[in-house]
Protein backbone atom coordinates (compact mmCIF):
# COMPACT_ATOMS: atom_id res chain seq x y z
CA UNK A 1 0.00 0.00 0.00
CA UNK A 2 0.78 3.49 -0.99
CA UNK A 3 2.25 5.47 1.94
CA UNK A 4 0.47 9.12 2.22
CA UNK A 5 1.98 11.70 4.86
CA UNK A 6 0.20 14.05 7.06
CA UNK A 7 0.83 17.20 8.91
CA UNK A 8 -1.03 17.67 12.25
CA UNK A 9 -2.60 20.91 11.29
CA UNK A 10 -4.63 21.11 14.39
CA UNK A 11 -4.70 18.67 17.53
CA UNK A 12 -7.28 19.58 20.23
CA UNK A 13 -7.66 16.83 23.64
CA UNK A 14 -10.65 16.63 26.35
CA UNK A 15 -10.35 14.61 29.08
CA UNK A 16 -13.31 13.43 31.33
CA UNK A 17 -13.89 11.87 34.62
CA UNK A 18 -16.94 11.39 35.77
CA UNK A 19 -17.35 11.24 40.06
CA UNK A 20 -19.57 8.68 41.36
CA UNK A 21 -21.61 10.45 43.61
CA UNK A 22 -21.68 14.49 43.54
CA UNK A 23 -18.40 16.33 45.27
CA UNK A 24 -20.45 18.31 47.53
CA UNK A 25 -18.26 20.04 49.72
CA UNK A 26 -17.12 22.18 46.55
CA UNK A 27 -19.57 24.33 47.68
CA UNK A 28 -17.12 25.39 51.18
CA UNK A 29 -14.01 24.51 49.59
CA UNK A 30 -13.69 26.19 46.18
CA UNK A 31 -11.08 28.09 47.26
CA UNK A 32 -8.92 25.10 48.91
CA UNK A 33 -9.47 23.04 45.57
CA UNK A 34 -7.47 26.09 43.93
CA UNK A 35 -5.07 26.12 45.95
CA UNK A 36 -4.38 22.52 45.62
CA UNK A 37 -4.27 23.42 41.78
CA UNK A 38 -2.05 25.91 42.55
CA UNK A 39 0.83 23.71 44.70
CA UNK A 40 0.68 21.19 41.74
CA UNK A 41 1.04 22.88 38.29
CA UNK A 42 2.55 26.17 39.61
CA UNK A 43 6.34 25.19 39.96
CA UNK A 44 6.68 23.44 36.52
CA UNK A 45 4.23 26.01 34.74
CA UNK A 46 4.87 29.50 36.54
CA UNK A 47 0.70 29.78 36.71
CA UNK A 48 -0.42 33.25 38.32
CA UNK A 49 -3.18 34.16 40.66
CA UNK A 50 -4.92 35.50 37.18
CA UNK A 51 -4.88 31.74 36.16
CA UNK A 52 -7.61 30.45 38.62
CA UNK A 53 -10.61 31.13 38.74
CA UNK A 54 -13.58 30.12 41.23
CA UNK A 55 -17.29 30.06 40.15
CA UNK A 56 -19.77 30.13 42.68
CA UNK A 57 -23.60 29.71 43.54
CA UNK A 58 -26.77 28.49 44.83
CA UNK A 59 -26.89 25.42 42.37
CA UNK A 60 -24.22 22.86 43.09
CA UNK A 61 -24.12 21.98 39.44
CA UNK A 62 -22.99 26.26 38.66
CA UNK A 63 -19.99 25.61 40.84
CA UNK A 64 -16.82 25.67 39.55
CA UNK A 65 -12.68 25.74 40.16
CA UNK A 66 -11.29 26.48 36.83
CA UNK A 67 -7.33 26.69 35.64
CA UNK A 68 -6.56 28.09 32.79
CA UNK A 69 -2.63 27.49 31.15
CA UNK A 70 -0.54 28.49 27.83
CA UNK A 71 -2.53 31.53 27.33
CA UNK A 72 -5.90 29.80 27.01
CA UNK A 73 -4.98 26.33 25.28
CA UNK A 74 -5.14 24.24 28.87
CA UNK A 75 -7.93 24.27 31.02
CA UNK A 76 -8.46 22.37 33.91
CA UNK A 77 -11.89 22.59 35.37
CA UNK A 78 -13.17 20.60 38.69
CA UNK A 79 -17.15 20.91 39.37
CA UNK A 80 -19.88 19.09 41.18
CA UNK A 81 -19.66 16.37 39.32
CA UNK A 82 -16.32 15.70 36.98
CA UNK A 83 -12.70 16.84 36.16
CA UNK A 84 -12.81 17.76 33.07
CA UNK A 85 -9.19 18.99 31.24
CA UNK A 86 -9.30 20.38 27.82
CA UNK A 87 -6.15 21.24 25.40
CA UNK A 88 -6.06 22.94 22.44
CA UNK A 89 -3.46 23.36 19.85
CA UNK A 90 -1.08 20.43 21.04
CA UNK A 91 0.45 19.57 17.65
CA UNK A 92 4.15 20.14 19.10
CA UNK A 93 6.80 16.87 19.99
CA UNK A 94 5.94 17.04 23.34
CA UNK A 95 2.86 18.49 23.82
CA UNK A 96 1.14 14.73 24.39
CA UNK A 97 4.00 14.29 27.63
CA UNK A 98 2.72 17.20 28.56
CA UNK A 99 -0.90 16.90 28.53
CA UNK A 100 -1.00 13.59 30.39
CA UNK A 101 1.41 15.78 33.24
CA UNK A 102 -1.14 18.15 33.67
CA UNK A 103 -3.79 15.56 34.01
CA UNK A 104 -1.88 13.65 36.45
CA UNK A 105 -1.20 16.99 38.50
CA UNK A 106 -5.08 17.89 38.40
CA UNK A 107 -6.08 13.91 39.85
CA UNK A 108 -3.03 14.41 42.26
CA UNK A 109 -4.76 17.87 43.38
CA UNK A 110 -8.38 16.38 43.00
CA UNK A 111 -7.37 13.07 45.48
CA UNK A 112 -7.32 15.78 48.17
CA UNK A 113 -10.99 15.55 48.22
CA UNK A 114 -12.57 13.13 46.39
CA UNK A 115 -11.43 9.61 46.98
CA UNK A 116 -10.12 7.18 43.84
CA UNK A 117 -12.90 5.07 44.53
CA UNK A 118 -15.37 7.87 43.69
CA UNK A 119 -14.08 8.37 40.12
CA UNK A 120 -15.79 6.97 37.49
CA UNK A 121 -15.50 6.91 33.46
CA UNK A 122 -13.03 8.15 31.89
CA UNK A 123 -14.02 9.83 28.52
CA UNK A 124 -11.35 10.77 26.20
CA UNK A 125 -11.68 12.75 22.91
CA UNK A 126 -9.41 13.89 20.26
CA UNK A 127 -9.74 16.02 16.95
CA UNK A 128 -7.74 16.64 14.17
CA UNK A 129 -7.30 18.04 11.04
CA UNK A 130 -4.16 15.95 9.23
CA UNK A 131 -2.47 18.03 6.41
CA UNK A 132 -1.81 15.99 3.77
CA UNK A 133 0.98 16.36 1.65
CA UNK A 134 0.35 16.80 -1.88
CA UNK A 135 -2.78 18.94 -0.85
CA UNK A 136 -6.12 18.14 -2.06
CA UNK A 137 -5.29 15.71 -4.96
CA UNK A 138 -3.56 13.91 -2.49
CA UNK A 139 -6.19 13.85 -0.06
CA UNK A 140 -9.19 12.96 -2.00
CA UNK A 141 -7.02 10.20 -3.39
CA UNK A 142 -6.41 8.76 0.13
CA UNK A 143 -10.30 9.13 0.43
CA UNK A 144 -10.48 6.79 -2.32
CA UNK A 145 -9.15 3.83 -1.04
CA UNK A 146 -12.44 3.32 1.09
CA UNK A 147 -14.81 3.93 -1.81
CA UNK A 148 -16.85 0.63 -2.26
CA UNK A 149 -19.34 -0.04 -5.28
CA UNK A 150 -22.98 0.45 -3.71
CA UNK A 151 -21.33 3.39 -1.71
CA UNK A 152 -20.08 4.49 -5.45
CA UNK A 153 -23.18 4.19 -6.89
CA UNK A 154 -24.81 6.45 -4.71
CA UNK A 155 -22.41 9.49 -5.10
CA UNK A 156 -23.32 9.41 -8.82
CA UNK A 157 -26.86 9.70 -8.06
CA UNK A 158 -26.60 12.71 -6.21
CA UNK A 159 -25.78 15.54 -8.89
CA UNK A 160 -26.06 18.49 -6.28
CA UNK A 161 -24.65 16.89 -3.43
CA UNK A 162 -21.15 15.82 -2.77
CA UNK A 163 -20.33 12.22 -0.80
CA UNK A 164 -17.17 11.25 0.52
CA UNK A 165 -15.77 8.10 2.09
CA UNK A 166 -15.02 7.73 5.29
CA UNK A 167 -13.68 4.82 7.76
CA UNK A 168 -14.76 4.50 11.54
CA UNK A 169 -13.30 1.39 13.73
CA UNK A 170 -14.75 0.51 16.80
CA UNK A 171 -12.38 -1.10 18.99
CA UNK A 172 -13.54 -2.91 22.54
CA UNK A 173 -11.15 -4.79 25.16
CA UNK A 174 -12.96 -6.89 28.21
CA UNK A 175 -9.87 -6.61 29.72
CA UNK A 176 -9.15 -2.85 29.97
CA UNK A 177 -13.17 -2.14 30.33
CA UNK A 178 -13.16 0.22 27.28
CA UNK A 179 -14.26 1.22 23.89
CA UNK A 180 -12.32 2.95 21.82
CA UNK A 181 -13.50 4.72 17.90
CA UNK A 182 -11.33 6.04 15.50
CA UNK A 183 -13.11 8.13 12.24
CA UNK A 184 -11.07 9.35 9.55
CA UNK A 185 -13.09 11.16 7.18
CA UNK A 186 -12.98 14.74 4.97
CA UNK A 187 -12.42 17.90 6.55
CA UNK A 188 -14.99 19.89 4.92
CA UNK A 189 -13.38 23.06 6.28
CA UNK A 190 -10.05 22.20 4.94
CA UNK A 191 -9.91 21.06 1.21
CA UNK A 192 -5.86 19.77 1.89
CA UNK A 193 -6.93 17.74 5.50
CA UNK A 194 -8.67 14.62 6.71
CA UNK A 195 -10.28 14.70 9.75
CA UNK A 196 -9.16 12.21 12.37
CA UNK A 197 -11.86 11.88 15.24
CA UNK A 198 -11.39 9.41 18.53
CA UNK A 199 -13.39 9.00 21.27
CA UNK A 200 -12.25 6.64 24.04
CA UNK A 201 -14.42 5.12 27.02
CA UNK A 202 -12.72 3.39 30.03
CA UNK A 203 -14.84 2.05 32.99
CA UNK A 204 -12.10 0.09 34.95
CA UNK A 205 -11.22 3.12 37.29
CA UNK A 206 -8.54 5.45 37.18
CA UNK A 207 -5.50 6.95 39.01
CA UNK A 208 -2.91 8.49 38.64
CA UNK A 209 -0.94 5.24 38.04
CA UNK A 210 -3.22 3.55 35.71
CA UNK A 211 -2.99 6.89 33.44
CA UNK A 212 0.55 6.25 31.52
CA UNK A 213 -1.54 2.96 30.15
CA UNK A 214 -4.18 5.20 29.38
CA UNK A 215 -2.37 6.61 27.08
CA UNK A 216 -0.14 3.83 25.57
CA UNK A 217 -3.33 2.13 24.93
CA UNK A 218 -4.43 5.04 22.65
CA UNK A 219 -1.19 5.63 21.27
CA UNK A 220 -0.94 1.95 20.18
CA UNK A 221 -4.77 2.00 18.43
CA UNK A 222 -4.10 5.37 16.55
CA UNK A 223 -0.26 4.23 15.52
CA UNK A 224 -1.88 0.54 14.36
CA UNK A 225 -4.91 2.30 12.61
CA UNK A 226 -2.97 5.10 10.53
CA UNK A 227 -0.25 2.74 9.72
CA UNK A 228 -3.13 -0.02 8.49
CA UNK A 229 -4.90 2.58 6.63
CA UNK A 230 -1.33 4.34 4.70
CA UNK A 231 -0.69 7.23 6.60
CA UNK A 232 2.28 8.04 8.01
CA UNK A 233 3.30 11.46 9.98
CA UNK A 234 6.23 13.69 8.00
CA UNK A 235 7.85 13.75 11.17
CA UNK A 236 8.47 9.98 10.85
CA UNK A 237 9.43 9.77 7.35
Amino acid sequence: MAVTHFRAKTLDILYDVGFRTPFFSLARSNVEVLQALYQQFAPKYGIQSSDLQAVGGTVLSHLRATLTLFRGNGIIEISSDRLHAKFTNATAKDDGVIVQDCISRALIALADFVPESQLGTELVTIHSFLGIAGGTKHRNAFLDRFQIPYIDALSKSFTDRAISPAIKLDIQSESEKGSISVELSRAWGDAEAIFLALNGNFSMGISVQTLPRRAEIIQDVLKRILGAVGLESESQG
